[in-house]
């Protein structure tokens, strides 16, 4: 049965996967339109493509740590880094990766994560401007600490709220056996007080007549 918890999150991530096709096909028409000769353009659409391929896949191997979707992750994030160093554009795709990330991997090693991609567009985005802008060194590590840090404490939350229900769940299943029990002992006395009354009476009842002395026979008359 769905749950408005699981909906938001399939909801944030039919967005998040939505916005990452969207951004790769961006940054690939703004190459194109720019270097559409260029020697480079060939290993662009490649590997653009070969990122879409890579990133459909991902849905197929389930959210769990596992060591394929740690090598799923790796292959999406190394081909994503080749494509920022030969096409600076592409580093706007950091941002979906960085909810991939923080859905595959611990926290720790998520925020790690992050931080390299940021590292990434940070320097993807100095070379297309040619300057140390301050727009560019600022706004994209505050943007992800913002969305590191609303899911970090979004997932904290949820984990508070799935062990509360755990703990009331794991209440009333307690509290319903001892009402069980109860009620089986309140039956047990009430078949006792109704069988009791007539049991036949033991130990506690008047004692039976006994005979009397045998009386000695008529002794036989003398001749």
């Amino acid at each position: 049965m769905a749950t408005p918890e699981r909906d938001d999150t399939r909801a944030l991530t039919v967005v998040m996967h939505t916005a990452f096709f969207v951004l790769l096909a961006a940054s690939l028409a703004r190459y194109l339109a720019r270097h559409a000769e260029g020697p480079r353009t060939p290993w662009i659409i490649a590997l653009s493509a070969l990122l879409a391929v890579l990133y459909v896949l991902g849905p197929a191997l389930g959210t769990r740590l596992a060591p394929r979707r740690l090598a799923w992750l790796g292959l999406v994030v190394a081909t994503w880094a080749l494509l920022v160093v030969l096409a600076p554009s592409f580093a706007w795709c950091a941002v979906p990766l960085f909810y991939t990330g923080l859905r595959t991997l611990p926290p720790r090693a998520a925020i790690a994560l992050v931080a390299l991609l940021t590292a990434l567009a940070v320097a993807a985005q100095l070379s297309l401007a040619g300057w140390p802008d301050p727009n560019v060194l600022v706004a994209p590590p505050a943007v992800a600490a913002v969305a590191t840090t609303v899911y970090v404490v979004m997932q904290r939350q949820s984990a508070r709220r799935d062990a509360l229900i755990d703990d009331l769940v794991r209440t009333r299943r307690e509290l319903a056996a001892t009402e069980r029990r109860e009620g089986t002992l309140a039956e047990r006395e009430r078949l006792a007080r109704e069988i009791l009354p007539h049991s036949p009476k033991g130990m506690g009842g008047p004692p039976s007549p006994s005979p009397g002395p045998v009386q000695p026979a008529d002794a036989p008359a003398g001749r």
